[in-house]
């Protein structure tokens, strides 16, 4: 039974804290928000380090009005492909970009690989540009 003028419990003595209780070792980690790695032209052939719950977004030139488009021909099982958007280019510019979302949801490394071409045209002549990059999903 506490009594609580005298600031005792039974026969032991509470000592109130001083100061805040001291937070929890979980709590003291912040949280990291996913990294949105943005990659373009210029990074073709490189190497890429993600980290768990990264977004990598492959940025390409295109012209869909030409019937060519970007095709995910191979992809790390590390990586998830998320979605891709083409935007329009600016008036008076031929072409626009289109944008290729993957996120990486465990650990590994390989290759994303993207072909631009036109579905109809014959096998031999279909690839006209290769877009390819290594990553590592590093946890």
């Amino acid at each position: 039974m506490q009594n609580k003028s005298s600031g005792t419990l039974g026969t032991a003595t509470v000592i109130p804290p001083s100061g805040p209780a001291p937070a929890s070792p979980l709590a003291t980690k912040p949280a990291v928000a996913p990294a949105i790695l943005q990659v373009s032209e210029r990074e073709d052939g490189k190497y890429l380090i993600a980290k768990k719950g990264d977004y990598v977004v492959i940025n390409l030139s295109a012209k869909p009005s030409a019937g060519f488009s970007w095709q995910v021909t191979s992809a790390t099982t590390a990586g998830v492909l998320v979605g891709s958007q083409f935007d329009p280019p600016e008036p008076l510019r031929p072409g626009g970009n289109v944008a290729v979302h993957f996120k990486f949801r465990i650990e590994g490394n390989g290759l994303i690989q993207l072909n631009y071409a036109r579905p109809t045209d014959s096998e031999t002549s279909r690839f006209v540009r290769w877009f390819t990059i290594d990553v590592a999903a590093d946890f």
